[in-house]
């Protein structure tokens, strides 16, 4: 087996354990297999992978899923092959010969992964990407560190092993792999083997980081004749460092997540058989500027589609002429013309060869770049080319007029520039002439999401039968399903979002009776929906947090993960003293008391509203429904919540004196227990084993207290809300003097007089 050789060949260095480990993988294949994972090896070797590759084979695996009526899965994969991608192509100048072929031979076995088995296994590829280590400066810092070279090798023996594993799945017959446990021991090794080694290369990262900083401030020439002696590592070099320093330059800002996120969530095809798309997508013998204006109403699935034309331009445009933004109405920065057309134009630097332009013309010492400045970046390193690109963007009208307005005319600006086909989407019915106006886009045509769309139909059965696959809707004549389809086609009115939460509606019923009950009283509108879930979801037993998680979740900067929602759902307004046992035990469930309202990104474990019209629902005043409030309430509220807690005190006070007691197991009452255990990820375990230990006699549970209340300690002190509260403070307190009591009030004014809790201010400018 894959594992025992392994264990045989410890002693050999981690690249050549790497390279028998690909030789290995590739010797398990088929003929066929072998054939095209050695072809795919020898291109890689010769054009090393991008990240416009990445895009590639995500879309390619999605394209082959929608075909066989499968959900998107490919956005899974996304982090671990990035990881793949830039170990592959540091090339031979860092790597070597010998090494580099290794590192295609990686990256040619992912994208070997394909077929029925990955879509159940890419929930466990996710789980490993979240760590996987994916950092642009890689390049970089790989040939100052023989330890970073060996756990970068350590941790792709474990992918290829985890690959291997996959591999052997999906030989199995469908029976086996059925009876099979997709998560076993030997999965759960890989996984394991992945988290330490990914955390070895974020720690030896971040030491040479710092090393680099201080090294190349005493002697800049010497310091990288030292570390890469060849002209040609110091000319590769010295692109990488400008490369990273422009993109900086561009943006930071993180537009990936957000089309993973839409592009899971289905996959719509009319707009590829649409003429004007069509157009607008074709190969021109003279490159020019185009515009598709992509309108919808509310819930039409405008994000979704977006999401879905970015794969199409990635398997179809020439590679690194695609770039793509979704402004969120949750996240301040994406709503902001500087942000997107940075990001729009990093996406496409990144990928030039034309980056010793700016270098020549603009140096490395700009202090800000400005939106005219990157206008004149990209046009610098695209200009001359007869290339076309394409700039998907989605969501602008959720951007305030004046940086909508502002957006709208850079782009305008760069049209003018290069050949640029702009598809740009907007609700129906928004009212600024600067869109549609004359002279705005260039060849400007409107492609409306029609009301019949024809996706509704697919979507509806593919949500079905995935409830069904899943068990979350339970029926007992299945015939019944026929009619549940037809209900949601007939009341649809184009809207994916009330179809979708029609089916979470109809999944909570228990009986088909209530199901034909629920099918005969569906809402017409998404307003009397939203008013329905909250009605239900609200007679639940966490109902009382429903008021404070929907609030909290309007007013946040940016969404919040669930254990920073967990931290501020058991604060208490003005009591300022710490107490974890305060804490909730389990914030999924009481999330609930929000239904299908309130989505956990599955990735990133953030806390998010289902849709952008779900908040508006709960902001507007024209309802007056109880459900409502106004977001500058919400924001006092949630300033309350972050000025009690950075009042606490305990964040550079947390010291332990831990002493490990002798206590008979019969002999310790639960008031010890309780005070001592609290809640912790194992407190499950730890329960079950006192339990047990009080029917043997004589036995000393203080061991296991001990160790009970250390890892309590760890749990209840990682103080997950402090990054945020500490960002984004005065985003919640800038009107406080106007809205609170003298007792809140003071606690406000120690936080600025104490200096306990240094705070970014950096944001709040």
């Amino acid at each position: 087996m894959l594992v025992a050789s392994f264990a045989n060949s410890a002693r050999l260095k981690p690249e050549i354990r790497l390279a028998q480990a690909v030789s290995e993988y590739e010797a398990a294949l088929s003929g066929e297999q072998k054939a095209a994972f050695r072809i795919s090896r020898s291109q890689t070797r010769e054009s090393p992978p991008d990240v416009s590759d990445v895009m590639r084979l995500t879309a390619e695996i999605d394209r082959c899923a929608s075909r066989k009526g499968r959900r998107c899965f490919g956005p899974r994969l996304t982090n671990l092959l990035q990881a793949v991608q830039q170990f592959a192509s540091l090339g031979d100048i860092i790597i070597g010969g010998s090494q580099n072929l290794i590192a295609c031979g990686v990256w040619s076995l992912a994208i070997s992964q394909s077929g029925s088995h990955l879509e159940k296994l890419s929930i466990i590829f996710m789980d490993v990407g979240r760590s996987a280590p994916r950092y642009q400066s890689m390049a970089l810092l790989y040939p100052r560190s023989k330890e970073l070279q060996a756990y970068l090798c350590e941790y792709f023996i474990a992918v290829v092993g985890l690959c291997q594993e996959t591999a052997n799945f999906a030989k199995k017959s469908t029976l086996a792999q059925i009876s099979s446990n997709l998560v076993d021991s030997a999965i759960k090794k890989f996984q394991s083997e992945l988290d330490l080694w990914a955390r070895s290369i974020k720690e030896e990262g971040t030491l040479l980081s710092s090393q680099t900083i201080k090294e190349e401030a005493k002697d800049n020439s010497t310091f990288r004749g030292l570390v890469l002696k060849s002209a040609s590592a110091t000319s590769y070099r010295r692109k990488m460092q400008a490369r990273l320093y422009w993109l900086d330059a561009c943006s930071t800002y993180d537009y990936v997540t957000t089309w993973k996120q839409a592009r899971k969530r289905g996959s719509p095809t009319w707009f590829i058989q649409s003429a004007k798309y069509l157009d607008w997508r074709k190969d021109r013998e003279s490159p020019r500027s185009d515009s598709l204006y992509l309108t919808g109403t509310l819930g039409s699935g405008k994000t979704v589609l977006m999401a879905s034309m970015i794969d199409d331009l990635n398997l179809f445009a020439p590679k690194g002429t695609t770039a793509y933004f979704f402004c969120r109405h949750d996240i301040n920065e994406s709503l902001k013309a500087r942000t997107v057309i940075g990001c729009l134009a990093g996406q496409l630097i990144q990928q030039s060869a034309n980056i010793d332009k700016l270098d020549e013309e603009f140096g490395q010492g700009l202090s800000y770049v400005d939106c005219d400045r990157v206008i004149q970046l990209l046009g610098r390193v695209l200009s001359g080319t007869s290339k076309v690109y394409h700039f998907v963007l989605d969501g602008v009208d959720d951007c305030e007029d004046s940086e909508r307005d502002a957006l709208l005319q850079l782009l305008r600006q760069l049209q003018r520039k290069i050949p640029l086909l702009l598809c740009v989407s907007f609700r129906a019915g928004i009212n600024s002439e600067l869109i549609t106006g004359p002279g705005i886009f260039t060849s400007l045509q409107i492609l409306s999401i029609p009301a019949n769309n024809p996706d509704i139909g697919e979507f509806i059965v593919a949500e079905l039968e995935a409830r069904l696959e899943s068990g979350k809707l339970s029926i007992g004549n299945a015939a019944i399903i026929l009619e549940i389809q037809d209900a949601l086609q007939a009341g649809a009115q184009g809207m994916f979002l009330w179809v979708a939460l029609q089916i979470d509606t109809i999944c909570e019923e228990k009986t088909d009776k209530a199901i034909r009950n629920a099918l005969k009283d569906l809402p017409r509108d998404l307003s009397e929906t939203f008013r329905r879930i909250l009605q239900k979801s609200g007679q639940t037993g966490a109902a009382r947090y429903q008021d404070k998680v929907l609030k909290y979740v309007a007013a946040a900067c940016r969404p919040l993960t669930t254990e920073e929602l967990r931290e501020a759902l058991s604060v208490v307004p003005g009591n300022t003293i710490w107490n974890a046992s305060k804490l909730i035990n389990d914030i999924h469930a009481t999330l609930a008391c929000c239904g299908s309202l309130i989505i956990i990104d599955e990735e990133e474990f953030t806390v998010r509203f289902a849709h952008h019209s779900i908040k508006q629902f709960l902001i507007s005043p024209r309802d007056f429904s109880k459900y409502q409030f106004t977001l500058h309430n919400a924001n006092n509220e949630m300033g309350q919540i972050i000025v009690t807690y950075l009042n606490y005190g305990v964040f550079d006070t947390q010291v332990s004196r831990t002493v490990v007691p002798r206590i008979p197991a019969k002999e310790a009452p639960s008031q010890i227990l309780n005070s001592i255990l609290g809640q912790s990820s194992g407190v499950k375990q730890l329960a079950m084993g006192l339990l047990r230990s009080r029917k043997q006699t004589g036995y000393d549970i203080g061991k296991i207290l001990a160790d009970a209340s250390n890892s309590h300690h760890e749990s209840a002190t990682d103080f997950h809300l402090l990054p945020y509260a500490k960002t984004y403070w005065y985003n919640h307190t800038g009107f406080f003097w106007e809205n609170n009591s003298w007792p809140m009030l003071s606690l406000w004014l120690r936080l600025l007089n104490s200096g306990h809790v240094v705070c970014d201010y950096s944001f709040a400018r």
